[in-house]
């Protein structure tokens, strides 16, 4: 999920023809399998998307059946939202646009969504991305590349709180379900120690994901030079889009003002509360300060690492994450 600033101004996306090998030899003896185990195929898997777990999987036809026979059983029990239950978290997920490439852009505000919502809100918060993510692929793509952009905006996300488990939820059912649809991920407004500690962290991916992901501040300059027009960029990331969404919606942000007035609510609790207002100064001492430094630093570490280890198999199709 992380990536060194080095990456940020030499945004370079490999051509996806060039990447994806296809067999048709082996496609021909997965559907064989499939057809003699019984398997039965929705119209939404076709030849191409049967390629994509075939690449996914290494070109392994048993351990292709598998992640096929994964997808089945998914579908069969997962609830996909409707048009109307998406609009519902228009402000938190949503598509907006095509990039320079002309694939569509999915913008998640995991930081905003994890800021106002409340724990067991979350799961369906991660129903809703893997909803859009569905909704984009099956509507919005486009033959010449049939792939996605991703923004995860960070903004209000703490150093020490990220919401690991939220992100794996939702990368490991699109790992799962949705191999090789990727063609770039932006997180942007990272905390800054976070993003200091990812300069040195990045560094044990491979080539091939250092070139779909990348970490911005508060400048968005990769993200620019990936949509090639400001006007493509939505307001809060910097850009100069006019949409309705970005003029209407963004602009008034309901969700920031709900987000405003819970923290007043919280902070009107902490006034009412002697407990609090009696707490005095003097016992965050310098040694205090730097014991929660100290802390903060190893958590932080030992957070990323684990955000890193997932991300790098979620965004490398090279690497077997079946086991056999």
């Amino acid at each position: 999920m992380l990536i060194t600033g080095i990456f940020l101004f030499a945004f370079r996306v490999q051509n996806n023809s060039q990447a994806l090998v296809y067999s048709s030899d082996k496609l021909a003896v997965l559907k064989k399998e499939l057809e003699q185990l019984r398997v039965p195929l929705s119209d939404r898997i076709a030849d191409d998307e049967l390629n994509r777990f075939l690449l996914a999987a290494n070109n392994d036809v048993k351990t292709c059946v598998k992640l096929v026979q994964r997808n089945m059983r998914w579908r069969e029990t997962f609830y996909f939202f409707p048009q109307y239950e998406l609009e519902k978290w228009s402000a938190l997920v949503f598509w907006h646009g095509y990039d320079a490439h002309k694939r569509p852009s999915l913008i998640v505000r995991i930081g905003l969504a994890y800021s106002i919502l409340d724990p067991h809100e979350r799961p369906r918060f991660a129903q809703a991305i893997l909803s859009q993510v569905e909704y984009g692929i099956t509507h919005l793509l486009h033959e010449e590349d049939p792939r996605i952009t991703v923004i995860i905006d960070c903004e209000g996300t703490p150093a020490l709180g990220f919401p690991i488990n939220m992100l794996k939820s939702c990368s490991d059912r699109v790992q799962d379900n949705y191999p090789t649809r990727l063609a770039a991920l932006f997180v942007v407004n990272l905390p800054p120690v976070v993003r200091l500690l990812t300069q040195t962290i990045i560094q044990v991916l491979k080539p091939n994901t250092k070139r779909k992901i990348f970490v911005e501040g508060e400048q968005y300059n990769a993200l620019a030079e990936h949509y090639g027009d400001v006007t493509a960029v939505p307001r809060f990331l910097g850009g100069a889009c006019t949409c309705s969404y970005c003029t209407k919606k963004m602009t008034g942000d309901r969700v920031r003002l709900q987000l405003l007035d819970k923290q007043a609510s919280n902070e009107d609790e902490d006034a009412d509360d002697p407990y609090v207002n009696e707490t005095p100064m003097q016992e965050f001492t310098s040694c205090s300060r730097f014991n929660f430094i100290i802390r903060a630093i190893i958590i932080g570490f030992l957070t990323l690492w684990v955000v890193i280890s997932f991300l790098a198999i979620f965004f490398d199709p090279e690497i077997d994450f079946i086991p056999t």
